[in-house]
């Protein structure tokens, strides 16, 4: 199986390789290719939500898969309750829209671009500290 461990030491899957019906609501963009939520950001956020025992999955570029328009990641966004930590929400949701799927009204957008990593563990409920570490 293609399942492996994450650069945060999560057990998950990249999209494409677990049913949709097993993915965690939160997905955490790494922007690996273009590096605009740095990565030491997007890796106190994983190491809070893992300390917090919250699944979550990992991609390296969501903007890519967007563009791709991978059936696997457009399928898990349609569902309701979806957390995904990337980038400007204006931007993820203009991102999904372009790929031809509208993100439910209830689906929540945390800005890791220039939020701090704080801010994003308490927009997703957590309490952190600067370093994501766990209060």
């Amino acid at each position: 199986s293609a399942v492996r461990r994450s650069m945060f030491g999560v057990r998950c899957s990249m999209f494409g390789v677990r049913p949709m019906s097993r993915w965690p609501d939160i997905l955490i963009c790494r922007c690996v290719h273009t590096g605009v939520v740095p990565a030491d950001r997007s890796a106190a956020v994983a190491d809070a939500l893992r300390e917090a025992g919250l699944h979550f999955v990992a991609v390296p570029d969501l903007c890519g898969l967007c563009a791709k328009r991978d059936p696997n990641l457009l399928a898990w966004a349609g569902r309701p309750g979806r957390r995904i930590v990337a980038c400007h929400p204006r931007a993820v949701l203009n991102l999904f829209d372009a790929a031809g799927v509208r993100l439910p009204g209830d689906t929540q957008v945390v800005n890791l671009r220039t939020g701090t990593a704080a801010a994003a563990g308490g927009e997703l409920g957590l309490r952190t500290t600067e370093n994501g570490r766990r209060k």
